[in-house]
């Protein structure tokens, strides 16, 4: 039972001397770094609202007057936007199923 414990444990040893000069002298085969790739780099500083409840306040009005003016949608103007209550007036009472074709 020693013998085996002994030889188990030679083979053991002699694989990680193995793997570990393989690996040392994969290192050595790789061409050294240049000052480029070894150089530290530091991040730019993160860019912070100066005051984020303006810019907020400055979102949520530009959203309400979009959605409570009127005005075009695209650059062709081929597409207009109307207020959420007057499109609301538009549209109470209709059915929103498309009108089906007439039977012939």
């Amino acid at each position: 039972m020693a013998g085996l414990a002994l030889a188990a444990l030679a083979v053991v040893g002699a694989m990680v001397w193995l793997m570990g000069t393989f690996a040392a002298s994969q290192r050595r085969a790789l061409p050294t770094l240049t000052p480029q790739q070894t150089t530290r780099l530091a991040p730019p500083p993160p860019n912070l609202q100066a005051d984020p409840y303006a810019d907020l306040d400055r979102e949520r009005a530009e959203a309400a007057a979009r959605l409570s003016g009127y005005g075009y949608r695209d650059e062709a103007r081929t597409r207009a936007r109307i207020p959420i209550g007057r499109a609301m007036d538009l549209t109470v009472g209709r059915s929103l199923e498309p009108a089906e074709p007439a039977a012939r």
